[in-house]
């Protein structure tokens, strides 16, 4: 499973008008909160095309605990490096952030996204990006 947060506009400079994605291996928390090295890929709106990326190096990952909570799983060092996404995947999660940005009147958002380990993509929460 990856976890992603979207932006329709790059929230550090919304008139360039990009769309930032940030991912992690594992459950969001860690990209919600900062408390992991994040994946980070641009890609221009128009054409919708990948622009730029800067992959981290994780050291963990977040998974559910077999009692309650989260457990903090280390990473493996071939993970580490390995990109969370490819090229479709981040192209993917762009062309729907900017699907949201129109179905929610034009403004900016903020969205999280999940990979399942079958591969689908889905949408867990959309907000107006502040």
């Amino acid at each position: 499973m990856w976890a992603v947060v979207a932006y329709s506009r790059d929230p550090l400079a919304p008139g360039e008008g990009g769309v930032l994605v940030e991912a992690v291996p594992g459950l969001p928390k860690a990209v919600v909160d900062g408390s992991a090295a994040v994946d980070r890929f641009m890609v221009s709106r128009e054409p919708l095309a990948l622009a730029g990326s800067e992959v981290a190096a994780k050291e963990f990952r977040y998974a559910l605990s077999a009692g309650a909570g989260l457990d903090r799983i280390p990473l493996a060092p071939e993970e580490a490096g390995r990109p969370c996404l490819d090229q479709g995947q981040v192209l993917a999660v762009a062309r729907l952030a900017l699907a949201a940005e129109r179905h929610f009147g034009g403004g900016p958002q903020d969205l999280e996204w999940a990979f399942a380990p079958d591969g689908r993509l889905v949408l867990l929460q959309c907000r107006p990006l502040k």
